[in-house]
């Protein structure tokens, strides 16, 4: 892939100015108003700067039986908090409002209902603090858009339930769920949540020319919010799949054929990390067709899952494959 730096410029003068004109958004007691929009110009670095770590081994790779598959799409994955052999499975648009649980041998073995949540485009699931302290909280990115025709998205929240002792299979009930909705400058499909676990900030990504936006803590549950526009990263052209590891010392960014590393210092904001340092290519068995991309509780291996493909006669080909990369 190539990066098309003169269209690109183009896309970063009309981000520039979408910023200027983007409402801030206020938190919920109305007296402390966001930060104004930063609009990175992403000069620091090129697609030949970047580097490879090859310090990730592939893992897993376990093929899901036709008996054991309940999907009819992969969108978004993500280790559990409360079960680390457990991951979490967010399916697309037109499906019901239900996560899926499998072990690491890609074996189901749950099913966690949001109750009250509606599945418009479900395009990626993050794990990470909440307003609870010391709580693990799941988010869901309910954030797809590729007819660009949405006025409002939306991310649910909601406590991760106790998967650490369950019958298998289960299937579960997931509690009280909060809705965060949230508007953009510019129309786009988003296929990308994230979940800062020092700040909780959400950071979401677009797929074409990788709009980005952030939720402030504390995120609104009345109302709808305008999020705080970023800017366009220029790395890669789609964007598919990202994740913070817990542990907040890494940053993970898909594109439909690579994977990209960043490393956060202390203390630095993963947003401007992402736009201004120079991030560097980890191991990944390249998918016809996968957005999914998360950490583990540990934050030493991140898993991938091939979407299934349906074809135009309804029929499904192929079984998703799900593989996971550890730290050496």
């Amino acid at each position: 892939m190539k990066i098309l730096a003169t269209k690109y410029t183009f896309a970063l003068l009309t981000a520039t100015v979408a910023a200027v004109f983007i409402s801030c958004s206020s938190d919920d007691d109305g007296d402390t108003p966001e930060p104004q929009a930063t609009v990175f110009d992403n000069t620091g670095y090129r697609y030949s700067d970047v580097g490879t770590d090859d310090g990730y081994t592939l893992t897993y790779e376990n093929l899901q039986s036709p008996e054991e598959n309940q999907l009819e799409s992969s969108s978004g994955i993500v280790g559990s908090r409360t079960n680390d052999a457990y991951v979490i499975i967010c399916e697309g648009a037109g499906n019901p409002n239900v996560l899926h649980v499998y072990n690491r041998q890609a074996e189901f073995v749950g099913k966690i209902i949001v109750a009250g949540a509606e599945n418009v485009d479900w395009q990626d699931i993050a794990a990470g603090p909440g307003p609870d302290d010391g709580a693990p909280y799941l988010y869901i990115g309910d954030i797809g858009d590729p007819g660009a025709v949405r006025d409002v998205l939306s991310i649910y929240r909601l406590r991760e339930p106790d998967l650490s002792a369950l019958e298998v299979p289960f299937e579960i009930n997931a509690g009280e769920v909060d809705k965060i909705d949230f508007t953009v400058n510019a129309k786009s499909d988003f296929q990308t949540l994230m979940v800062d676990p020092e700040s909780k900030d959400l950071i979401v990504m677009g797929t074409m020319q990788a709009m980005t936006y952030r939720l402030r803590f504390p995120q609104s549950t009345s109302g709808v919010t305008a999020a705080d526009f970023k800017g366009h990263h220029m790395l890669r052209r789609e964007i598919k799949g990202g994740d913070i590891s817990p542990d907040r010392r890494h940053i993970i960014i898909k594109d439909v054929g690579e994977v990209f590393k960043w490393e956060i210092p202390d203390g630095d904001d993963p947003v401007r990390v992402m736009f201004e340092d120079v991030p560097v290519k980890v191991p990944y068995v390249a998918e016809i067709e996968g957005g999914a991309l998360g950490w583990t509780s540990d934050s030493q291996t991140y898993f991938t899952i091939t979407d299934t493909d349906i074809n135009d006669n309804g029929v499904r080909r192929g079984q998703p494959i799900l593989r996971g990369y550890t730290r050496d």
